[in-house]
């Protein structure tokens, strides 16, 4: 089955967003959360780096299918020092784990692992919280854009 711009996945729109913002502030390095049509598309532009951190083994064998180079890492989701790669990225992008309440450890992540941060499904309830709580204050926006995608830019 390939993966299409369709439900839950990010729209045209979302994906014009994001290169745009690759392309504003010269993005090399990706730490993404939550395997999808993204991950695809990311890992198709010349010169970046992605890592993706993935909760569904089912699902990132489907991503992997479709794009067997992408570099998906199973993860729990529950807590941040999971992570084994704890360098800091030019960009993350949150669209992981499934369900904003499951969302807090991959923004928290997000927040202290790269410089901008894309928020997906940024005006629902427990994403606007863990944007509260994890960006607003340390992070300059959000900026919005595509269909329901804000971006963050840290504060200097």
């Amino acid at each position: 089955m390939t993966l299409t711009f369709a439900g839950g996945a990010i729209t045209e729109k979302d994906w014009e967003f994001l290169q745009e913002t690759l392309n504003r502030y010269k993005v090399r390095t990706i730490l993404e959360f939550g395997a999808g049509m993204s991950t695809v598309l990311l890992n198709a532009v010349p010169g970046l780096k992605v890592v993706t951190y993935e909760t569904d083994q089912l699902w990132r064998q489907r991503v992997l299918k479709q794009s067997p180079k992408c570099n998906i890492r199973l993860w729990k989701g529950k807590n941040i020092r999971e992570l084994p790669d704890t360098e800091v990225y030019d960009l993350a992008f949150v669209d992981g784990p499934a369900g904003g309440i499951n969302r807090e450890i991959s923004t928290r992540a997000a927040a202290e692992y790269s410089n901008l941060v894309v928020i997906h499904d940024a005006g629902r309830e427990h994403e606007k919280r863990w944007q509260e709580l994890y960006l607003q204050g340390k992070f300059n926006g959000p900026e919005k854009g595509g269909t329901r995608c804000h971006l963050w830019l840290r504060q200097s």
